[in-house]
């Protein structure tokens, strides 16, 4: 099985496909003595291509300024290039 991290996402292959279970964090109980970060299923049975989309966009998401469509495009761009440099691949065997 493929596993593919990085610091706000989780990529699992479904097993004998070529798609994915995109996974993010989700803190649990913020604030609270029994706070936790746990990965919550954000997509299921989605392409490589449509997790990164996926991932760019949630992370542009977090972003609180406006911006042209031009400015959008290189905003996007920079981020797909930032997950190419920064992905940790695990290749599992499973028993």
């Amino acid at each position: 099985m493929l596993i593919i991290k990085d610091k706000d996402f989780e990529l699992t292959q479904v097993k004998n496909t070529n798609f994915f279970c995109l996974k993010i964090p989700n803190i649990i109980n913020e604030g609270k003595e029994n706070e936790r970060i746990e990965l919550q299923v954000e997509s299921y049975n989605i392409s490589f291509e449509s997790a990164i989309e996926k991932i760019v966009k949630l992370r542009l998401s977090k972003l609180d300024k406006i911006v042209s469509v031009k400015e959008y495009i290189a905003l996007f761009k920079k981020e797909v290039e930032e997950i190419e440099k920064t992905i940790v691949v695990e290749n599992i065997e499973l028993p």
